[in-house]
């Protein structure tokens, strides 16, 4: 059996069954969910609905709190520093983001530093908010010690990712989203799930030798992205995220995966500027649609369709996906048929796939 296509709304009302079914409020269970389900509408299937099992094992295990209780410990016009309580990613960081927000339309700037969170799901889903109100969004989170430093081979560091995105008028905006690795680590973790091998130079194994062995990838390092660069970006992610708001970083966050033990202590890092207070929304969402102009203008090289700017497959296939649904494999289907039988959950998954 091959990869399927799962229908986006049977998989957005199983997500919500199974995790209020695992005792997390419904607001919450909407919010985790819609986190998973724009991830995999933007083909980023390694932090969709692949996810669900992790997530909902880590809230079983006791390992994640399902109803946080989050604190401001500090409130100044500027910044906002949270305690998450242990929740849930997606829902201590779209409170933290929605909070900065409102804040940047207030003060026309704003940072939101976060302790005490979990793995948040794709950058973008926070950042696309503040675009959603004019304004230019950044997020970055730590994450576990699944990357070596750069000339080392223990992982020491998370393949921290982060996010800008930027507001455009005629144009789709701008939307970077990456992690500091050569690939998200929750590729291989996929890799694995579906028993597929990876690509040479994602990753090297314990020893430090070069792997196409997702389990042995696993064990190993991922590599960073343009070596040493994206080594040093990881470093300054793990600061603002990490060091910064009070929470774990380097090596002492707690692994997502596999882990029943112990928590993450993940932090989160979010700003958000509201071009009203410099250019005016108007004019500076022209001057990005003229900066995208000139960079499209660019003679492709030869064997290239078109020159493309941040985020622009990423709607492409969002567009797609809406109608061909949620690209599943055999091994993650057989995640969700198993959540199914666990929560007693009415809905097939099986019954609404699109082959």
């Amino acid at each position: 059996m091959g990869d399927m296509y799962l229908e986006v709304e049977a998989a957005r009302r199983f997500c919500e069954q199974v995790f209020t079914a695992a005792g997390i409020a419904e607001r919450d269970a909407r919010t985790v969910t819609e986190n998973l389900i724009a991830a995999d509408l933007r083909g980023l299937a390694s932090h969709g609905i692949s996810r669900v099992r992790v997530y909902v094992d880590r809230l079983q295990s006791g390992q994640v709190n399902k109803k946080p209780e989050i604190r401001i410990l500090k409130d100044l016009p500027g910044l906002i520093h949270l305690d998450g309580d242990n929740g849930l990613g997606a829902v201590v960081g779209l409170e933290a983001m929605e909070m900065c927000i409102a804040r940047a339309e207030l003060n026309g700037s704003c940072v939101c530093s976060v302790r005490r969170a979990n793995h948040f799901g794709i950058a973008s889903f926070y950042t696309m908010r503040a675009v959603a109100k004019g304004m230019v969004g950044i997020a970055a989170s730590n994450n576990p010690p699944n990357m070596a430093p750069w000339g080392g081979i223990t992982p020491m560091i998370g393949t921290n990712p982060f996010s800008i995105a930027v507001p455009a008028k005629r144009h789709k905006p701008l939307v970077l989203d990456m992690s500091s690795s050569i690939v998200a680590r929750g590729r291989i973790n996929v890799a694995e799930i579906e028993k597929r091998p990876i690509p040479e130079g994602w990753a090297i194994d314990r020893e430090g030798n070069p792997t196409t062995n997702a389990t042995a990838a696993l064990q190993g390092s991922v590599l960073p992205f343009g070596q040493h660069k994206g080594y040093g970006i990881a470093l300054m992610v793990d600061m603002l995220a990490g060091i910064l708001s009070g929470a774990a970083f380097s090596n002492k966050v707690g692994q997502l995966w596999g882990n029943k033990e112990t928590v993450q202590d993940i932090g989160l890092y979010f700003s958000v500027v509201n071009p009203a207070v410099t250019l005016g929304v108007d004019a500076f969402a022209e001057r990005v649609d003229i900066l995208i102009d000139d960079l499209k203008s660019s003679t492709p090289t030869p064997g290239t369709k078109e020159v493309l700017v941040p985020g622009e497959i990423e709607f492409a296939n969002e567009e797609k996906n809406r109608t061909r649904g949620l690209l599943v494999g055999p091994g993650v289907l057989k995640d969700l048929e198993s959540l199914r039988s666990d929560y007693g959950i009415a809905l097939n998954p099986s019954d609404h796939l699109i082959r």
